[in-house]
């Protein structure tokens, strides 16, 4: 599980290297923040995502590698996408954090399950 958290902020520090604008990096920061959240919060429960479960319909290591390696492609991504494209970073970090927002939420559902 750390080598995942790991894995997730280091995708957010490489895609804060470049100069950026400040909403955009806090965006990635969120969006980095809440996916290790959610994989540590659902870790071990039942998956209903079929292309995220693992043995036994649980969430493992193997789903938690590919969540966080979906969102590292969409980290690069936009890292790629977006220089001298100031215009756009706006509605990107909107989007950013709107999957931030959605990740947390569902973070937030199963920490409530385990109480």
């Amino acid at each position: 599980m750390k080598r995942l958290i790991l894995l997730v902020l280091l995708t957010s520090l490489c895609s804060q290297a470049q100069e950026r604008t400040k909403l955009w990096k806090w965006s990635v920061v969120a969006v980095a923040a809440s996916t290790a959240a959610d994989c540590h919060s659902s870790f071990g429960m039942r998956e209903l995502n079929p292309l995220l479960r693992g043995p036994g319909s649980r969430f493992g290591v193997q789903s938690a590698l590919l969540k966080a390696g979906a969102v590292g492609v969409l980290l690069l991504g936009q890292k790629l996408f977006l220089p001298g494209r100031s215009g756009r970073m706006k509605s990107w970090s909107a989007l950013n954090f709107s999957m931030a927002a959605t990740t947390g939420a569902f973070a937030v559902h199963n920490y409530a399950i385990r109480r």
